[in-house]
């Protein structure tokens, strides 16, 4: 878990200038091998500045065991000993900004292939100006930087 934190506040440095003491915070390098090298190439084939990456980390903490996980769902001492005392019984009313983003960047994809697909892409040029106003990628075709490796559709 700790590899996963340092590695999620440095990637998350390269978006946004972070403060230096959260960088402190990352600790020391953790080297680890494993599947998640091979997606981290796959995300960065498409987001030179680890954009999609970014966000598959953040999402993929609701998922896995992280310390997002056992802060979202478990309620400990407030004496600083970080004993669980209980499973927490409260839940956000709204939802973080990471899941509305991943939401909106499902939905887009999802409509850009089904009108890709669809005969005569009646509404292709719709979806793709939606995904114009409000800033939202419509499919990764177009920030591909390894065009070569796509599937060729007949």
């Amino acid at each position: 878990m700790q590899r996963h934190l340092r590695a999620e506040i440095l990637d998350m440095n390269e978006l946004v200038d972070l403060p230096e003491e959260l960088l402190k915070t990352a600790g020391d390098q953790i080297n680890v091998s494993g599947p998640a090298r091979t997606f981290w190439q796959m995300c960065d084939r498409f987001s030179d500045n680890k954009a999609l990456y970014v966000l598959y980390r953040r999402l993929s903490n609701s998922v896995h065991p992280s310390l997002r996980t056992y802060a979202e769902h478990l309620d400990f001492a407030g004496d600083q000993s970080k004993t669980v005392v209980g499973i927490s019984q409260d839940s956000c009313e709204q939802p973080e900004d990471d899941l509305v983003v991943s939401l909106a960047f499902s939905a887009m994809f999802a409509l850009h292939a089904v009108e890709s697909l669809r005969r005569g892409r009646a509404r292709i040029a719709t979806v793709e100006s939606a995904g114009v106003k409000w800033q939202v990628p419509v499919g990764l075709a177009a920030e591909d930087r390894h065009p070569e490796l796509q599937r060729q559709i007949e």
